[in-house]
């Protein structure tokens, strides 16, 4: 088991920390081991035969690698492929079964694919999408155009790119 690094973050702690109890019984489960912090998720993930999560971003990264991914929640890649949803003890236990047995496997290729049609069809480039645009090399005023289009867009208005470009 490894948290993400912000469960610790003295900017979250009332939302999301967890106490001492909670760790020494995780710790006390058969075949647990905790995992340092410092320890790079990649480099777990290339070991694994699954992730396991609610759903951040290691589950996105595990299917880049071929690593199938186990989900509790709802991130936006929970329906692409390598991906099984879960939903309590049993459910979950039939898919650890099917990947143990390798019946249930990742296609690098169907992720690829997946990927392109969610960067073609929903990516919309914004400073935040730091994965598929680095900050630095979008200027503010080329963000907040294209932050006031998604907006425009999602409320489902029809305002010509001029008029939004002006604003």
């Amino acid at each position: 088991m490894k948290e993400h690094a912000n469960q610790f973050n003295r900017k979250f702690l009332m939302s999301k920390g967890r106490n001492l109890h909670f760790y020494e019984r995780v710790r006390q489960l058969p075949n647990v081991t905790m995992v340092p912090l410092e320890t790079h998720s990649r480099e777990l993930i290339r070991k694994a035969r699954a992730c396991a999560l609610i759903a951040g971003t290691s589950g996105w990264e595990a299917l880049q690698v071929g690593t199938p991914t186990v989900l509790f929640g709802w991130p936006w890649y929970s329906r692409a492929p390598g991906v099984a949803q879960v939903d309590g003890v049993q459910s979950c236990r039939r898919v650890l079964a099917r990947i143990a047995s390798e019946e249930f496997r990742v296609s690098l290729d169907h992720v690829r694919r997946y990927e392109k049609l969610m960067r073609e069809k929903y990516l919309t480039k914004l400073i935040y999408s730091t994965e598929f645009l680095p900050f630095n090399q979008m200027a503010v005023g080329t963000h907040l155009r294209s932050y006031m289009a998604e907006i425009v867009r999602m409320i489902g208005r029809e305002t010509p790119m001029r008029e939004v470009a002006k604003s």
